[in-house]
């Protein structure tokens, strides 16, 4: 999901992924879908992986199982945890953390998390999803 202006990161995250996929197609929706029809696509996913975004915050108040990214954002006041107990943070901060920067030469506090945490991750919270647990 994301802007229009974000579909090459859509399309960058695809060319990286779909080597790794055994089945399946990622879509990128960024810049084709409204709020409405965004939160209509997140209510029937098994998992949302984002980073702080409104997706981010439409998965939390859907109650849907969440692992939300934080880099440069606030995550004191922004903690999905706070409303949704089906979600997770990676979260590690940067020296320069929070800016909100929008964008950023080093990317540090994205650059710390890594590709083993997150498959933990995501394999923590759907073993929690297919065992029927909430939270």
């Amino acid at each position: 999901t994301g802007s229009a202006e974000e579909k090459y990161l859509g399309d960058e995250i695809i060319r990286a992924a779909e080597p790794l996929l055994n089945s399946g197609k990622i879509i990128n929706v960024a810049g084709r879908m409204t709020i409405t029809q965004t939160a209509a696509m997140i209510k029937l996913m098994s998992l949302c992986i984002t980073n702080d975004t409104s997706s981010m915050h439409i998965a939390a108040i859907l109650n849907v199982p969440l692992i939300a990214i934080f880099g440069p954002g606030h995550l004191v006041r922004f903690d999905p945890r706070k409303i949704s107990k089906l979600a997770d943070v990676i979260y590690h901060p940067a020296s320069c953390a929070p800016c909100n920067h929008y964008f950023c030469p080093t990317k540090e506090c994205f650059d710390l998390v890594t590709v083993p945490e997150m498959l933990a991750a995501v394999t923590k919270r759907l073993n929690k999803f297919v065992a029927g647990e909430v939270g």
